[in-house]
């Protein structure tokens, strides 16, 4: 238990990165693309959402990396440990008893924030084709599901909603995959359209967490 009061100390005081300085703004390029409407449970509001980061370095496969400040395991406990293994690497979560297992020989991801990647297919003419979801997919899992599994899934445009001409993705569970489908019906929801956008990769995301990481003193 100490270590765990520890570590939520440590977390809550977390540094992060300062997004609208050190972030290139998006382009025309960048905005010309049909962004996805998220709508996410409203339940993850102590989770905001961050922005959205368009890589073109590829035009005909966009990919988009979407940030949210954080993502919570619905067991508090567990939460604890998830968010001390993305920090430091300390423990990581396991399907077997007692559900998380120390691991000191992993580094962590030096954040708390949570990247979740969509890349999109483009048609010759420009046009949107499909999205694929390269393990950021939810399948049927519902919202609070405790151990969520990261599914891989590519689906045409003509699979989702649209809201002026642009596809409608829902934020299905706790550490954010996503779906066609609304996988929590009768939760209420929260629209997502307007949002921060810039230009840069997935790469450039990482080194702007990395920039402000800090052990906090701690011996690993």
């Amino acid at each position: 238990m100490k270590l765990a009061a520890a570590a939520l100390c440590c977390l809550a005081a977390r540094a992060e990165p300062d997004l609208p300085a050190v972030a290139t703004p998006a382009g025309a390029e960048e905005l010309a693309l049909p962004l996805p409407v998220f709508r996410i449970h409203a339940s993850d509001a102590d989770n905001p959402f961050q922005a959205v980061f368009v890589d073109l370095s590829d035009p005909g496969r966009p990919e988009l990396n979407v940030i949210w400040r954080d993502e919570d395991n619905p067991i508090p406990l567990f939460d604890v440990v998830y968010d001390a293994d993305r920090w430091w690497g300390l423990f990581h979560l396991s399907t077997s008893w007692p559900f998380f297992e120390w691991d000191p020989a992993s580094t962590g991801g030096h954040r708390i924030a949570d990247v979740e990647t969509i890349t999109y297919q483009m048609t010759p003419a420009g046009g949107l084709s499909t999205l694929e979801f390269d393990s950021t997919y939810a399948g049927d899992q519902p919202w609070d599901v405790v151990f969520a599994l990261h599914i891989d899934a590519t689906l045409p445009l003509g699979a989702f909603e649209t809201v002026e001409g642009r596809p409608v993705v829902y934020v299905n569970t706790w550490n954010h995959l996503f779906s066609n489908e609304n996988g929590n019906p009768g939760m209420p929801l929260v629209e997502l359209s307007d949002v921060p956008v810039y230009k840069g990769t997935r790469e450039e995301i990482e080194a702007f967490y990395e920039a402000v990481w800090a052990d906090y003193g701690l011996p690993w």
